[in-house]
């Protein structure tokens, strides 16, 4: 019993001996994975800066001017980018840049439209009122009305009508005015959905040039993880989502081999809207 119970506690050790020597050596390779992915980050996040210095309206893409990422032990590194939410575009701003706009002067401002139709509305039910009372008081005098309540009641008619009709024509250019905005501003959203997909399309060139260039560089990476990119706002929800995904394996970076390939690399990855 002895003997048994003093090889268990060998056994035992000899196993905590060999997790203590493996998380030295997954410690040691988590560092130096760390001093590489910071030469390479330096490199990407350089050319990522040349892009905004090259574009008024260009994106955003780093957070406090650096790329964030983190490391999964067994899948990889993971990289998050940022875009602006012009996906997100609302119909008051929309409108409020198109009043700011050359077609600013052709639109009529809604809020006079409402009023103006408020205005009749509300003249609409003091009309119809008058005739309720005149109709009333014709009751009361069995269907015989003065020659002033016989004008008032041609006058109050003449007045609906007038009202009504003024009506139809506001509300029929409160009708153009709405359809013309919502043409503008899904003309807006699409050229806005453009502007961000070239902006994606420029990062990921230059995303994947940097990996071919600096991706061997990254000897503490095992050849069966990955560096994964999401790119926040880069998605097409027809697509399945806002943000873009891109997996690259570390065996393809490896093999890919300079920048000149940076289109097979980006052929190889693994890209999916979520």
């Amino acid at each position: 019993m002895i003997r048994i119970t003093a090889l268990a506690i060998a056994m035992a050790a000899t196993g905590l001996g060999a997790a203590t020597a493996q998380a030295a050596v997954d410690t040691e390779r988590h560092q130096t994975l760390k001093q590489e992915l910071k030469a390479m980050n330096e490199a990407l996040e350089t050319k990522l800066g040349q892009q905004v210095e090259q574009s008024e309206a260009a994106p955003s893409w780093l957070g406090y001017g650096r790329l964030n990422h983190t490391y999964l032990a067994g899948q990889g590194v993971v990289y998050e980018v940022h875009l602006p939410s012009a996906m997100g575009m609302h119909w008051r701003h929309a409108m409020a840049h198109m009043k700011q706009g050359a077609d600013g002067a052709k639109l009529p401002k809604l809020k006079e439209v409402n009023s103006v139709v408020s205005d009749i509305v509300s003249e609409i039910k003091e009309q119809r009122a008058v005739i309720r009372d005149v109709q009333k008081e014709r009751g009361q005098t069995d269907g015989v009305l003065s020659d002033a309540q016989r004008k008032e009641l041609e006058l109050a008619k003449a007045r609906l009508m007038d009202a009504r009709k003024r009506l139809a024509e506001e509300r029929q250019l409160l009708h153009a005015t709405a359809e013309e905005m919502r043409d503008k501003h899904q003309k807006m959203r699409q050229e806005s959905f453009e502007k961000i997909q070239q902006q994606v399309a420029n990062f990921e060139q230059t995303l994947a040039e940097t990996l071919c260039t600096y991706g061997a560089s990254l000897t503490a990476l095992p050849n069966d993880e990955s560096i994964s990119v999401v790119v926040k706002g880069g998605g097409e929800r027809k697509l399945g989502g806002r943000d873009k995904v891109y997996i690259f394996n570390h065996a393809d970076i490896l093999a890919c081999g300079n920048a000149d390939n940076a289109g097979a690399l980006l052929q190889q990855a693994v890209t999916y809207s979520y």
